[in-house]
């Protein structure tokens, strides 16, 4: 009698164990199609990118997985201002360039805060708003800000700054108005 417990209690563990190893398949059948298509849980869709001969982790993602473990960085690259030289009460563009590259995020588009100050000296004449400007991660953004003319001879210090969350970086240009 003891005997035949133990056998179905491993019957038992044998048939659950066997059952839970079957991956559960759930038939989904579209209103204008009659075939019956299979949806597995948590099986990823295949793209470009992601096609290859070997398995996870086993060396051509370990490139991707050390991108996203590389520190943010957000860096203006370029700031002018256009036309050069400036004469005085004419209008006038200053030309930023900045390259946001955020590799822990998974959007495409960065939130990208600007703003500028003008300086004569050291006092500060004039703050900009805030700016929000959406960038495209890992790419050169160029942002043109349209200014007034400015109708007393000098030179003038234009500071840019960029943010986005704790990032930030700013750099100045001398602009000198003839």
């Amino acid at each position: 009698m003891k005997l035949n417990h133990i056998l179905l209690f491993s019957f038992m563990v044998l048939f659950i164990s066997s059952c839970l190893e079957a991956p559960e398949l759930k038939p989904y059948v579209p209103k204008k199609n009659v075939k019956t298509v299979y949806v597995t849980k948590d099986v990823p869709q295949s793209t470009k990118k992601s096609i290859t001969n070997q398995p996870p982790g086993s060396g051509n993602n370990e490139a991707a997985d050390t991108n996203k473990n590389r520190s943010p960085s957000l860096k203006i690259t370029d700031l002018n201002y256009e036309p050069n030289p400036l004469p005085v009460n004419t209008a006038f563009d200053i030309i930023c360039r900045f390259k946001p590259d955020i590799p822990q995020t998974d959007n495409n588009t960065i939130p990208v805060i600007f703003y500028f100050k003008v300086y004569r000296g050291s006092k500060v004449l004039f703050t900009s708003k805030h700016y929000t400007v959406n960038t495209k991660n890992n790419k050169v953004k160029k942002w043109v800000q349209h200014m007034n003319a400015i109708s007393k001879k000098g030179t003038y210090k234009f500071k840019a700054f960029v943010k986005y969350n704790d990032i930030s970086d700013n750099q100045s240009i001398n602009i000198k108005i003839e």
